[in-house]
């Protein structure tokens, strides 16, 4: 017993340690990705929206904030008309975010980081639940860039096109 009697004390150090490391290690699995925050400008020059795919339906801007663990991800479009439209995703790490979009979908959304930067991974369903659209994007930051590698399928069709934007 008189063993026991010292051992308690350590026992609680050893797991509170323990538990602090635990924690620091999965915080730093958020903050390990780049920082992605801030205003960013497509650049058309450097992107390839893919000989199917409108260059109006993708983003012109995307702005990215940091806030408490969470990435908003606020994406503007311009039409040929001049129209602009804008969209808002708030992204937690191992969370599905969900949302009904403008055109009326059903958006679920997952986020995952990696030290090299992050994956955005989405569904689209309809009312009737039926996956109608899903698209995987590969976020990294080069050569102070933002870019995205988008896989894209809309009705079974599947696109492939790479992003960059400057700030």
């Amino acid at each position: 017993m008189a063993y026991r009697a010292w051992y308690y004390p350590f026992k609680i150090i050893i797991n509170m340690k323990t538990i602090i490391i635990t924690g620091l290690l999965f915080s730093s699995l958020w903050v390990s990705g780049q920082d992605f925050t801030g205003s960013w400008k497509r650049d058309n020059l450097l992107s390839n929206a893919g000989e199917h795919i409108s260059i109006n339906s993708i983003p012109v801007t995307v702005e990215v904030k940091k806030a408490d663990q969470a990435l908003i991800i606020t994406y503007t479009s311009k039409n040929g008309k001049g129209e602009v439209s804008s969209s808002t995703d708030t992204l937690s790490e191992g969370k599905i975010s969900q949302k009904v979009t403008a055109t009326g979908l059903h958006k679920s959304t997952t986020l995952k980081a990696d030290g090299a930067g992050y994956e955005i991974t989405s569904d689209y369903r309809d009312d009737t639940g039926t996956v109608v659209r899903t698209s995987k994007e590969a976020w990294t930051l080069t050569d102070g860039h933002l870019q995205i590698i988008a896989d894209f399928t809309s009705n079974e069709v599947p696109y492939h096109f790479v992003e960059v934007f400057g700030k």
